[in-house]
C-alpha cells in the first residue's frame, strides 16, 4: 500500500520564495498590508493562508494565488 505524504503548508513555499528574492518577512508583510506577526505565523505553518492574503501575495509576488 503506498504511503501518503503529509501536505506541505503554503508557508514553506513562501519562506523559500522570500529567501530566493532576499526579502524579509517584515518587508513583505508591510508591502501587502498585513502585520508582520500574521505573516510570521503563516511562514511557520501555524496559520492558514486566507483567500485575501493569497490574493495580496499574488499581486506582490506575481505568483498565482492558487499556488
Amino acid at each position: 500500500m503506498p504511503r501518503k505524504l503529509a501536505p506541505i503548508h503554503p508557508g514553506t513555499y513562501l519562506r523559500e520564495t522570500l529567501e530566493e528574492i532576499a526579502l524579509s518577512a517584515r518587508q513583505l508583510a508591510l508591502h501587502v498590508g498585513t502585520t508582520p506577526m500574521r505573516l510570521s505565523l503563516v511562514l511557520r505553518g501555524q496559520r492558514p493562508v486566507s483567500a485575501d492574503l493569497a490574493l495580496r501575495l499574488e499581486r506582490a509576488l506575481g505568483q498565482s494565488a492558487s499556488y
